[in-house]
């Protein structure tokens, strides 16, 4: 019988244009993209309206005591968040309001992968409509990122597999673990705790229309409410970032980019041995590039030795692309 890390994929594929494909291998880094800027409308939403419920339910079950009132307090709360059953909820949206203003604030940066290495819908979806890359990188230089605590709010980085099961004891089950491990001693506090450990599972949890993609996230989390030059410097990093992954990373930087009438951050992660991290790369369907287009690329960037060095396989895509 396999084991549990048996079971888990080696490689993880990045499908991307021609263009980050260059940054990347000319950068040697990968960059975590703001979730929030994103153009799927439903990202992050499918977990979050499920809770809200999960919450009410389990208010409905109680008597009476501060757990019932932490209930009711994060439910006021969550009102202008889409939560609108008819209840006696705790009145006090005044309140309230600084609590899910201060939750809006948090970002979620992702660098996206997949366990297909050679999807038609993804190539279709994320890489140039077919012209683009797909970049295998080994699971086990990238589980290096993770750092300490889920919920560290100064390092965060933890690379999950994305959760498509949206029954409901699927989703009570995530909704059991969140409230759980949450101490209901007093309701801003309680509040705070939950929403901070709901906006982390949201974005691990993605509708089942999405399940083919077999996605892998690496995640960092930040909340703009906390926002000094310092952290955004990442100048206190290496008191929480373990060795193994100074072993293997670069201290990360916020970096910014312009869409047309709007600046976008992400975070770009520099790795230290591109040659250990990525273990192929896959040439798009209708891509025009060859195979000796990638290896002098490589070759000029220091990743591989010469013509002869095998130690990245490159390919054409085997996809039949109209």
């Amino acid at each position: 019988m396999e084991s549990k890390e048996e079971r888990k994929p080696k490689t993880l594929y990045h499908y991307c244009s021609t263009e980050t494909f260059l940054s990347i291998m000319s950068s040697q880094s990968i960059w975590l993209s703001d979730v929030g800027k994103s153009n799927d409308k439903k990202e992050m939403s499918v977990l979050r309206k499920y809770f809200y419920d999960y919450i009410y339910n389990k208010m409905l079950s109680l008597s009476s005591g501060i757990e019932k009132e932490c209930c009711r307090f994060l439910l006021a709360t969550v009102k202008s968040d889409g939560f609108d059953k008819s209840t006696d909820i705790l009145n006090r949206e005044d309140l309230a309001k600084q609590f899910i203003d201060r939750y809006k604030q948090t970002r979620a940066y992702c660098f996206c992968l997949s366990e297909q290495k050679d999807s038609l819908g993804q190539w279709r979806g994320y890489a140039d409509n077919g012209n683009g890359i797909s970049i295998g990188f080994s699971r086990k230089y990238i589980e290096r990122l993770n750092t300490r605590s889920v919920f560290c709010p100064v390092s965060n980085f933890h690379l999950w597999s994305v959760s498509y099961n949206n029954q409901p004891k699927d989703l009570d089950e995530i909704c059991k673990i969140i409230y759980d491990t949450t101490e209901k001693d007093a309701p801003p506090r309680f509040l705070i705790n939950v929403l901070d450990k709901l906006f982390y599972f949201s974005t691990i949890v993605k509708d089942k229309s999405f399940k083919e993609e077999k996605e892998w996230r690496v995640i960092f989390e930040s909340n703009d409410s906390y926002a000094k030059k310092e952290l955004l410097d990442f100048s206190l990093f290496s008191k929480v970032a373990d060795e193994n992954y100074h072993a293997w990373f670069e201290i990360p930087q916020f970096k910014y980019t312009t869409r047309i009438d709007d600046i976008v951050s992400h975070i770009e992660v520099g790795i230290k041995d591109m040659r250990s991290a990525i273990n192929s790369i896959i040439i798009g369907p209708k891509s025009k590039l060859t195979e000796m287009d990638i290896k002098i690329l490589l070759i000029s960037k220091g990743i591989i030795d010469n013509m002869k060095d095998k130690s990245i396989l490159i390919k054409k895509s085997e996809a039949s692309y109209r």
